[in-house]
């Protein structure tokens, strides 16, 4: 490039931008960045600004990103607008990666502990080569003893088919654990996977929606893939189109701002008011027939004892011409209400069944437990019931496509409290009940995929059959059929192996920790350090020494973050199918790697990495390289010729990533809504009644499980008391907490100084009131306690006052997106034990607690 007066002025500005901010800071990380070297300005034909088309890393939504240089050194990065996710908007944390690029305490060559775990790590540098041959040694010496003493643990993992999927299919480590808890919407797939076949995510059609009810906060979460960026602007645009959002939580967080309503429920009662809503809705004829007769069970006849009422595998309804019980077809209309006689027993529909279970759930009821008033739940569910306009249909595209424009958005309080996976089946039943998945403007599959729920169900009746646990999170066994929370579950299970009849010691395990910190993601933090401080080894990839590494790592290896090459990547919206590289916009940092890399080497040196089922091999196979795109099976390649070889498989090249970023283009109507597929909904017909959940309590209890594990199971969600009620009454207050834009995703807990400013403490969160009555003002230091009211222990933190209008008096909100391990915490006072588990494995978010100054 040219040097001109303009440039080198422009030049010339960086640096003295970049000393002005160190000049700012005396004593902080930003005064350790040389952002530019000074001799740079010395000769002006030294100057050279460019700019590298990439993708964010520090989030999971993974947006488009241009990075500015100058000579080689990243001097500021902004969103690119050719990306849908972002459309050339970046968040706080997006900016900050500048810091954590050139962050004087990355790790940057590999680390071997020379202290005992459990307290702040004492390291030597070491060679990729000792540290991979130590790594390979121990991982085989596990393999060849038992395979499942090795686990492999990652958290928001970008390239799964290359990082988990041929990376463990070519070693032989048979398990992964990531995190499926209540957090990320454990509960909302699992309550999918009951009931549609298929674990995913539910996502509102906002381009569509006319009526929004809201879990999900907004601009400081977000849902699959996607996150502070792309919601809020698809909200706001819908809200242009009339759009009304009524937000349902206890602590209205930053959603208000987006909320045409907000309903400040009691913590832990969401399933109360859907069922009331449940009841409203059936009641007052909101109901689409036609979408429940051929697109669910809820014609399927129930026998008095909860069973299904069939002819072999097939599942029998009442065909009112014939005035028989006979196998569901096409050719018939039958029945959704009534009572039947079929050999001297009384059948119902499952839809009169749930009819007749929502009786007991009236509004009036509802709001007695709840704390929302009668007349307020009986308006959004008629609200719901109008706006839903059953019945009708729109034309998008020059496709005729059903129109229920009502939705919700999940990812918030339905998801962490009591009962959650019932919960949200309560949601879901709902939103059946108006024909509104799939439909213009309703709830739609992230995943478009679906799969047969009774072959889910089936998996279910023969795990709770198996009381040894291969896994360490107790997925698939009699505790947790359904599967479980994944490494979430560590402290339960690897502290008490015995009590679960774990076939083999933690103290034996070599463990394989990829971008995730659970000793800051987990809960309650003691329990936690105490578990990962139990495994024989554990080998971490990060770039920098979070709090993982530093307490429980035998071998830290350094990968990049933005000086990576990484993919491929998925960047799909819900209206568009994209697909971009991560390139590096520098030369790798220190002695760091990118994971693909990474990740071959091991496999070099354990010898897997080629031939046939080799991670190569394994890695032609997952991302689509056939003929003369698949790479040699002896000849280990450049991370960069992989992702060439992928883009040329799927009709792009190099080039275009290089000067695009990205390639997009829209989903068409035929493809986004599965009602209108050539077979809608792939044939599948929901589980509107889940027989299943009757027949695995049963199981269950015959099988000694604790009663807190088995009790939730039914066909309808059925409301039972909570747990943290029995606390003692001087814990008063509702804990709620809740999630952080700023550390939410950040793939790091520890270098992030611009985020800091942004968020440099964490405050209790009190309503005024609840605060004047405890003599509190802003800025008190407290303490807060919590108790787990089965076994009396306490748990303690302490912070400072902040008072908000937005939470119910009678609660309380602290984030558990924290920075250092240092910084107070809900982690600190969330409970782990039995009686706070959901049936999916995930903890209850669910505790009460004392605050004094």
């Amino acid at each position: 490039m040219a040097v001109t007066r303009r440039t080198f002025l422009k030049g010339s500005a960086a640096v003295a931008g970049g000393g002005l901010l160190a000049s700012q800071f005396p004593g902080s990380r930003f005064s350790q960045l040389d952002t530019l070297v000074s001799t740079s300005v010395q000769s002006q034909e030294e100057i050279v600004e460019d700019t590298v088309q990439t993708t964010c890393w520090i989030g999971k939504q993974d947006c488009g990103m241009t990075a500015h240089r100058v000579n080689g050194r990243v001097v500021k990065l902004e969103g690119n607008d050719r990306h849908p996710r972002n459309l050339g908007r970046l968040c706080p944390k997006g900016v900050a990666q500048i810091t954590t690029l050139y962050d004087p305490t990355r790790v940057t060559t590999p680390k071997i502990r020379t202290n005992e775990k459990g307290v702040p790590g004492e390291w030597r540098d070491a060679s990729w080569d000792e540290a991979l041959e130590l790594v390979a040694e121990r991982f085989q010496q596990a393999l060849d003893t038992d395979p499942r003493l090795t686990a492999y643990v990652s958290g928001r993992n970008k390239v799964g088919s290359i990082y988990n999927d041929a990376f463990r299919g070519a070693t032989g480590m048979p398990y992964a654990y990531g995190r499926r808890g209540n957090d990320c919407g454990g509960a909302h797939q699992d309550a999918v996977l009951a009931t549609w076949g298929n674990r995913g995510v539910m996502l509102p059609d906002l381009r569509q929606c006319k009526y929004l009810i809201c879990y999900w906060n907004l601009t400081q979460a977000g849902g699959p893939s996607m996150c502070q960026i792309t919601y809020p602007r698809e909200v706001a645009n819908a809200r242009e189109n009339g759009m009304k959002v009524v937000s349902i939580d206890p602590y209205a967080r930053s959603v208000a701002n987006q909320a045409d309503e907000w309903v400040p429920i009691k913590p832990g009662t969401d399933m109360v008011f859907w069922l009331a809503v449940l009841h409203v809705l059936l009641n007052e004829g909101f109901i689409d027939e036609p979408f429940l007769r051929e697109h669910t069970n809820a014609p399927s006849l129930v026998r008095e004892d909860g069973s299904l009422l069939r002819d072999g595998e097939d599942e029998l309804v009442w065909d009112p011409d014939e005035e028989e019980a006979v196998p569901y077809s096409d050719d018939i209309e039958p029945a959704l209400f009534g009572q039947f006689e079929v050999n001297g027993e009384t059948v119902r529909p499952s839809l009169q069944k749930l009819l007749e279970h929502v009786g007991q759930y009236s509004p009036d009821w509802a709001a007695s437990v709840a704390e929302v008033p009668a007349e307020q739940i009986r308006r959004i569910a008629r609200e719901l019931g109008q706006e839903a306009q059953i019945g009708s249909t729109t034309m998008i595209d020059g496709v005729e496509v059903p129109y229920r424009p009502v939705a919700f958005g999940m990812h918030g309080t339905a998801v962490k409290f009591h009962s959650s996976v019932q919960t949200n089946r309560a949601i879901l039943l709902s939103f059946m009940v108006l024909g509104a998945v799939e439909a213009a403007g309703g709830p739609h599959f992230w995943n478009k995929a679906v799969g047969d729920p009774t072959e889910a169900h089936q998996g279910w009746l023969d795990a709770v059959e198996n009381e040894e646990p291969d896994r360490l999170d107790l997925g698939g066994t009699k505790w947790f059929p359904m599967g479980s929370s994944g490494y979430l579950q560590f402290p339960n299970t690897v502290n008490n192996p015995e009590e679960y009849n774990l076939p083999y010691q933690p103290e034996d395990m070599a463990v394989w920790v990829h971008f995730v910190n659970p000793i800051m993601s987990s809960r309650p933090m003691d329990k936690v350090m105490d578990a990962w401080t139990r495994f024989g080894f554990v080998a971490v990839v990060t770039p920098e020494m979070n709090a993982t590494a530093e307490y429980v790592a035998d071998v830290v290896l350094p990968c990049g973050t933005l000086d990576k090459w990484e993919g491929p990547l998925n960047v799909r919206t819900l209206y568009h199918q994209a697909q971009t590289v991560r390139q590096p916009v520098m030369e790798p940092m220190g002695d760091s790697k990118g994971e693909t890399e990474i990740y071959m080497d091991l496999c070099e040196k354990m010898g897997v990495l080629f031939g046939e089922d080799g991670f190569i091999d394994l890695v032609n196979q997952n991302i689509g390289l056939e003929d003369e795109l698949a790479l040699s099976l002896d000849e280990k390649p450049e991370t960069e010729t992989i992702l060439s070889n992928w883009m040329e498989s799927i009709g792009t090249n190099m080039a275009t990533i290089q000067r695009a970023g990205v390639v997009s283009s829209p989903i068409p109507t035929e493809e986004l809504y599965l009602s209108v597929w050539d077979e809608p909904f792939d044939g599948v017909r929901a589980a509107f009644y889940v027989e299943a959940f009757e027949r695995l309590r049963e199981e269950m209890r015959e099988r000694d499980v604790p009663e807190s594990l088995w009790s939730k199971y039914a066909g309808y969600p059925t409301w039972t008391d909570q747990p943290m009620e029995q606390a003692d009454p001087e814990y008063d207050l509702y804990l709620v907490d809740f999630k952080r834009i700023e550390h939410k995703n950040t793939r790091t807990n520890k270098s992030h100084p611009l985020l800091d400013e942004i968020m440099p403490d964490n405050p209790v969160l009190l309503n005024p009131r609840t605060a004047e009555e405890r003599d509190l003002q802003d800025g008190d230091e407290v303490t807060v306690e919590s108790q787990n009211p089965i076994t009396g222990e306490t748990r303690q933190l302490q912070t400072f006052v902040r008072t908000t209008e937005a939470i119910r008096p009678d609660s309380a909100a602290i984030t558990h997106h924290v920075n250092k391990p240092d910084q107070p915490s809900a982690n600190q006072l969330l409970l782990f034990s039995d009686g706070f588990w959901d049936i999916g494995g995930a903890w209850f978010s669910h505790v009460k607690v004392r605050v004094w100054k």
